[in-house]
């Protein structure tokens, strides 16, 4: 009944484990253990969701992901609303520095890095009209989240209170890290007051 057996299972990429046992039942345990451990890591692998990568409505679709995508829901903008590459959006809050800069994310994620003189005005459908009526007079804004799609949602806000344009940085600041843009710490006089 006891007697050695050596057993070799090949596993994807080449890597070879090696088992030398005494006796056979025990062989098969373990090769059973080890077959539902990788069976089940295989699963669970398919089931995690990834949460770094922004869903559709999360983000504004352009042309270009639109002919590639095309099952992608299209994203209705506001209007008066522009979605500007990181590119240029730098451009433009250099060639118009009156206008209020909007970091809609939350005030720990502005505190952590934000883009150099924004105002951290987290968005809360709830109070957002309340916390923006500080604007009230400007007509335009430039507003950012971290993935682009709250700013739509603050963009109909805007819309509401009279500001006729809002420019939104594409993609966040996702989008902004991405393009390698620079950005600040800690809370500058941009906190929300």
């Amino acid at each position: 009944m006891f007697f050695s057996s050596f057993v070799q299972i090949h596993i994807i990429g080449g890597v070879r484990l090696s088992l030398r046992l005494k006796q056979h039942s025990i062989m098969r345990f373990f090769v059973s253990v080890f077959s539902l451990l990788l069976l089940s890591s295989l699963i669970s692998c398919k089931n995690t969701p990834e949460s770094s990568t922004p869903t559709a409505a999360e983000t504004p679709v352009n042309m270009e992901e639109k002919k590639q995508n095309p099952d992608r829901p299209e994203v209705e903008l506001p209007k008066g609303m522009s979605i500007i590459s990181a590119e240029e959006f730098q451009k433009y809050l250099n060639l118009r520095t009156n206008v209020p800069l909007i970091d809609l994310r939350t005030p720990r994620e502005f505190e952590i890095a934000h883009i150099n003189r924004a105002v951290n005005i987290p968005y809360n459908p709830a109070t957002f009209d309340e916390d923006i009526k500080k604007l009230q007079g400007s007509n335009e804004v430039a507003v950012y989240c971290l993935y682009g799609g709250v700013s739509i949602e603050a963009a109909k806000h805007f819309e509401r209170m009279g500001v006729h344009q809002v420019i939104a940085l594409e993609k966040g600041v996702a989008g902004w890290a991405e393009a390698r843009k620079m950005m600040v710490a800690g809370e500058m006089d941009g906190k929300k007051k």
